[in-house]
């Protein structure tokens, strides 16, 4: 199990009043496990606050309602519109990057009351601050200013996400190994390909000629300057590794066979 925090920090002024600003992004979760492949990933994460500091002097200036904690969401609602003059409207929506398509989670109207105040945007939105705002792994939480922002307006998000990702490992299945046979010549050539699943490789040459083989870059199969395999011998992979293989004789032919079992989740 992973567990995380990410904070919510974007500002909202008068360059990108009219943008969507991401506030959360579900589906970058699962990069945080290394080899996703690997494993079975339940994702659970969360919007625990949410909120919106501002400072709007170019709206006309309200009142501040008389609003206390007893105060259910509706008369909370009430109490602002009575003595509301001027608002700039600010709206919260999910994007779901699986199928293209936003939901409109709200749209809050953020007033001025002759300097900086703090709205809880999440009370807004599920009406009791006992809850948080669920996000699936393939949405992205955003918000935007509907309403034309000026010099020396501020809308400064703030607010925390948490998240929880519980991991379950595949069983991973060996394959048959895989026969293959290769001609070698005085150009480095292919030996196998690279494999991020492979389990195991053995080379043999079965030539009368000597073969040099590197693994990774082709520009490392230089006669003399990597590994060297002569005839009738072979070589088992100890290191495991995923890289391409290529091989080179010095001025003749050879054959390399061998096997490569992989691993699949």
């Amino acid at each position: 199990m992973v567990r995380g925090i990410k904070n919510i920090t974007p500002n909202i002024d008068v360059t990108n009043w009219n943008n969507s600003i991401q506030l959360f992004n579900g589906t970058t979760l699962e990069s945080l496990i290394t080899e996703r492949y690997k494993y079975d990933i339940g994702i659970y994460s969360y919007i625990s606050s949410l909120n919106a500091r501002c400072y709007i002097p170019n709206i006309a200036m309200s009142e501040v309602p008389k609003i206390y904690p007893e105060d259910s969401y509706y008369q909370r609602w009430q109490k602002k519109q009575e003595v509301l003059q001027g608002a700039v409207d600010l709206q919260i929506f999910y994007w779901n990057m699986a199928t293209e398509n936003g939901l409109n989670l709200g749209v809050f109207k953020l007033p001025y009351y002759g300097g900086f105040h703090t709205e809880n945007l999440l009370i807004e939105l599920i009406t009791n601050q006992n809850e948080g705002l669920a996000i699936d792994n393939d949405s992205i939480l955003k918000a935007r200013c509907l309403t034309q922002l000026h010099n020396n307006d501020y809308i400064n998000i703030f607010g925390m996400a948490e998240y929880q990702l519980d991991i379950l490992s595949k069983t991973p299945i060996l394959t048959q190994p895989k026969n293959f046979g290769v001609t070698i010549g005085n150009t480095p050539t292919l030996v196998r390909p690279s494999n991020i699943n492979r389990y195991r490789l053995h080379l043999q040459n079965v030539g009368s000629v000597g073969v040099w083989f590197c693994h990774g870059d082709i520009s490392n199969c230089v006669p003399y300057q990597c590994l060297y395999l002569p005839p009738n011998a072979g070589w088992d992979d100890e290191l495991k590794s995923t890289a391409s293989i290529y091989a080179i004789t010095e001025d003749s032919v050879t054959n390399i066979v061998g096997l490569e079992p992989t691993i699949n989740w």
